[in-house]
């Protein structure tokens, strides 16, 4: 036996065409993008940062666009690493073995220009200025120049003088191949000779005689030297090699503190015998009034 097909109402048929027509509408397009901004744009290799005379592996790439986004060809792009105190912290390096503080290249079809760069030996903190005169854009990026490896460790005083039982303070600071300072912590021993030194540096004489302290900051080291002297106290002439006749009566204790003047020289002491001011009374203690 046949089911008759059930009759189907107007209203649901004109609802179901209503709706598989709205399900199958086209979405609109997207908007298209906005042309790229006019001006300079590092592609890459922009913020170098290394050490000292390091060949930075990648280029630094620069693109030009003119008014409404289009890439400018052909335009001269000016790059300048000369700092504005007259040091030059790096080289740009255009091609191989060339070598330039300043230098113009003008964009390729792309509108682009590269250039490598050299680092110089001295630690700073530099910009690499990009103009491009003739859409008088400008622009720069960072070139970063850090210390290298630790070198060499200069220790200060490297020679002195002190009494028994008086101290002082040593420091030393870590130089890369440069010169530049290297951050780092030194230990200090004593080497040879009649004194102390503490974990942080402070010298102390124990008895007379010479001695010698050993700073060490990882594998490098420096030595310095000191004298232990007995007390006493000194007195000199001290002359001014640079203005004719100038000198003077100083005194000084044996590791060189106390220094003090105590009469002026007067006449010319190159062409005859000099005189003296006023002489120093010295007191039956050693002492100087």
């Amino acid at each position: 036996m046949r089911t008759p097909n059930p009759v189907r109402s107007p209203i649901a048929l004109a609802t179901l065409t209503v709706l598989t027509a709205c399900g199958t509408a086209p979405a609109d397009p997207p908007p298209p993008p906005p042309p790229p901004p006019a001006g300079i744009r590092i592609v890459s290799g922009g913020a170098v940062a290394d050490t000292i005379e390091a060949a930075i592996a990648s280029p630094i790439v620069i693109e030009v666009r003119g008014p409404g986004g289009a890439v400018a060809v052909g335009a001269p792009v000016v790059l300048d690493a000369v700092d504005p105190s007259g040091w030059l912290p790096f080289f740009l390096v255009p091609r191989a073995n060339v070598f330039k503080a300043v230098d113009t290249i003008p964009t390729d079809a792309t509108g682009r220009v590269q250039t490598g760069v050299l680092l110089g030996g001295r630690t700073w903190s530099a910009w690499l200025r990009i103009g491009v005169p003739s859409l008088g854009f400008r622009d720069s990026t960072t070139v970063t120049v850090r210390p290298g490896n630790l070198a060499s460790l200069v220790v200060t005083p490297a020679d002195t003088a002190l009494l028994t039982g008086n101290g002082y303070q040593l420091a030393a600071a870590g130089r890369d191949r440069g010169g530049n300072a290297v951050a780092g912590a030194a230990s200090y021993a004593v080497e040879s000779g009649p004194i102390t030194v503490s974990s942080a540096g402070r010298v102390t004489g124990t008895a007379i005689g010479r001695a010698a302290i050993r700073a060490t900051i990882g594998s490098i080291g420096a030595t310095a030297q000191v004298s232990v002297v007995p007390e006493g106290q000194y007195s000199a002439l001290a002359f001014d090699g640079a203005a004719q006749g100038a000198g003077q009566l100083v005194t000084f204790r044996s590791d060189g503190a106390n220094y003090q003047v105590r009469a002026p020289l007067v006449g010319d002491w190159l062409s005859g015998p000099p005189m003296m001011g006023p002489w120093p009374v010295w007191l039956p203690d050693g002492r100087i009034a």
